[in-house]
């Protein structure tokens, strides 16, 4: 069953593709809450044969660009950016998200479905500056 995120008139939905058909989908949102101005990257979805291809990384990418490039324009950025996603399906999500930095959040901060996992990376300017460290 689909999941039905609420309607925010300021969200933005981004849609890819791969040749002429569609790769994936995201929702990200402006957000405040208490410890500040953040980014929620709500839902990032790709279709199943473009799965394990690489193809969600670079789109991941293209949204944290877009999210940059929206609070270019701003006098204020957000403090972290925010991220859901599911922990159940081979934990595939939390490691593209980790690739790129972002690290599970304390369990009191835990997402409001327990099916997803709430992940955070502090902003930094560019945010795709960041290189994981190399395991010991």
């Amino acid at each position: 069953m689909a999941k039905v995120l609420p309607d925010d008139p300021t969200s933005r939905h981004l849609v890819a593709f791969v040749g002429d058909g569609p790769m994936g989908i995201t929702r990200w949102r402006p957000a405040t809450e208490e410890s500040g101005q953040v980014a929620i990257i709500e839902y990032l979805g790709i279709v199943g044969n473009k799965r394990r291809q690489g193809y969600a990384k670079r789109f991941l990418r293209v949204v944290i660009k877009d999210i940059e490039a929206m609070y270019a324009q701003q006098p204020t950025h957000p403090q972290s950016l925010i991220a859901y996603v599911p922990q159940y399906d081979t934990f595939a999500g939390v490691r593209l998200f980790q690739s790129l930095g972002f690290q599970p959040t304390p369990k009191e901060e835990m997402a409001y479905d327990s099916s997803l996992l709430r992940m955070r990376i502090a902003w930094m300017q560019p945010l795709l500056d960041y290189q994981p460290r190399a395991k010991d």
